[in-house]
């Protein structure tokens, strides 16, 4: 859900988003985007070391 979604499902119009959102709201996104973030790295940093190996492999 986007955030202008996320405003009008609560019925806030001018306020800030974050104001109007619980405790639990904030820690869940938050957490979210943090799991986001470590995964997205693991997926890089696995894709830099399989070329290195592939490069060693090809290089014996």
């Amino acid at each position: 859900m986007k955030a202008s979604e996320y405003k009008a499902f609560k019925g806030i119009r001018k306020e800030s988003l974050r104001d109007n959102i619980f405790d639990i709201e904030i820690v869940l996104t938050d957490l979210g985007k943090i799991a986001t973030k470590n995964t997205l790295n693991y997926m890089y940093n696995q894709e830099e070391i399989l070329e290195k190996e592939n490069k060693m492999i090809k290089n014996g």
